[in-house]
């Protein structure tokens, strides 16, 4: 994984590569390629031996910077998600501490109940129910 200076590093050194679209031409030998920029007369990278290579170099200008775009973005919704996880578990922490006190009202009064229904104060639910 990257640390935030990696990155960093890579951005600045893509910001400081030549600017516009990279393409690859044969030189007249036909095995040797250039790697031009956007303008054509200025060589990026000289003697390049393939064109998978060449290719790959020449696309490297537009890749690298959607790449650290890309991975900008990814780490702006892991955060998001993050916060969204910590908010719901602070909501979930609340929701179980509040039912947990219903639990103890709803024993307590079911306690109460079963005290009136076995003292024969009140013979239905019902009745129990008015008295409240």
């Amino acid at each position: 994984m990257l640390t935030k200076k990696q990155l960093e590093e890579i951005t600045q050194r893509a910001n400081k590569a030549t600017e516009g679209k990279w393409d690859w031409v044969p030189v007249v030998d036909d095995e040797t390629l250039f790697i031009t920029g956007e303008d054509g007369n200025e060589a990026v990278a000289e003697n390049v031996y393939t064109p998978q290579d060449a290719i790959f170099i020449a696309n490297s200008r537009q890749d690298v910077p959607n790449l650290l775009e890309h991975i900008s973005k990814q780490e702006a919704e892991i955060e998001r998600l993050i916060k969204r996880e910590q908010e719901a578990t602070e909501l979930l922490r609340f929701d179980t501490v509040l039912m947990d006190k219903y639990v103890t009202e709803i024993s307590k009064l079911r306690g109460l109940l079963e005290n009136v229904i076995e003292n024969g104060q009140c013979s239905t639910i019902d009745n129990i129910i008015k008295e409240l």
